[in-house]
């Protein structure tokens, strides 16, 4: 599957494509209801991430932002095959 770059767009869309990549193998709350699912997503991963890239984030926001990256691309590093710009070149 090739994608660009969804990351850098949606973390819902980026939970989206690896929900369709990985399957239930991957907990990113994934089950029958999607809407559900991407309800929680969205409270414990996306908008704590969106809150501490703002601008006006507190440290601990910040840090709560990088540990849930971290977690995040962690648990996608098997189904993801990432390529950066400096690999081209």
């Amino acid at each position: 599957m090739i994608s660009g770059t969804p990351i850098q767009n949606s973390l819902s869309e980026y939970r989206h494509l690896l929900v369709y990549a990985a399957g239930s193998s991957l907990d990113l709350y994934h089950n029958d209801n999607d809407d559900e699912n991407s309800e929680e997503f969205r409270h414990l991963v996306q908008n704590p991430i969106e809150r501490g890239a703002a601008r006006d984030a507190t440290d601990v926001q910040k840090r709560r932002a990088i540990s849930l990256t971290r977690s995040l691309h962690e648990a996608a590093r098997p189904f993801v095959l990432r390529r950066t710009y400096p690999l081209f070149f």
